[in-house]
């Protein structure tokens, strides 16, 4: 009887132990990074009139300017325990596309959301630059029949990403306009809008 008691004992023991292993370690993964705030004093997006406790917010969309529509896709810390969310933002133009609520919940599973929230800090959501801080296009010359012809790279109604960082401390915008296009025709050394289509590709298929 001794022995058994004393063998509960050690499993009870054993149980703690791994409670406490697995509590610190999600607290570990759900530590958020330092990161550069560049949006002190700017309005805020219009999603947060219906976020009201919040850890962290990371909200991403791509949209263009003849669209009447714009979708954030927002995923939500609060007290170690994610939320999706989903803000659907129309144009005054078209009442007729005015939904309520804009705002809806999806469902959002804890551990998955940390190993997503890892991939993003993995993929440099929190120190990449966005397009203000990312030289122009360099302009490309070529010869053509004899005579020099410089070539600079442009499009229109491209897509454009949008990316909020927010804590109730400070809080970081990054905005792209078709990285895809000017990632393959600029300088092969700038990486920012690589890492924005990894951090959007990662937020979209496994948000």
């Amino acid at each position: 009887m001794i022995n058994r008691k004393s063998g509960i004992s050690m499993k009870k023991c054993f149980a703690i132990f791994i409670g406490l292993f697995c509590s610190i370690s999600t607290f570990a993964q759900l530590s958020i990074p330092d990161f550069k705030d560049n949006a002190a004093g700017k309005t805020k997006p219009p999603f947060f009139a219906y976020i009201n406790q919040y850890d962290l917010v990371l909200a991403v969309r791509i949209y263009s300017n003849w669209s009447l529509k714009a979708e954030y896709h927002l995923l939500v810390l609060s007290g170690g325990h994610w939320k999706k969310l989903i803000y659907q933002q129309f144009s005054s133009s078209d009442p007729l596309l005015l939904q309520k609520p804009p705002i809806k919940e999806k469902p959002a599973n804890d551990f998955l959301c940390d190993l997503l929230f890892n991939k993003l800090i993995g993929a440099h959501l929190f120190t990449m630059e966005d397009d203000s801080s990312i030289p122009p296009c360099d302009k490309i010359k070529k010869t053509v029949n004899g005579q020099e012809i410089v070539n600079s790279y442009m499009i229109s109604d491209g897509p454009e990403y949008s990316i909020w960082i927010v804590t109730p401390g400070k809080s970081r915008q990054l905005y792209y306009y078709a990285p895809e296009y000017f990632n393959a025709h600029c300088s092969p050394d700038e990486h920012n809008r690589e890492y924005a289509m990894n951090v959007m590709n990662i937020f979209n298929t496994e948000w």
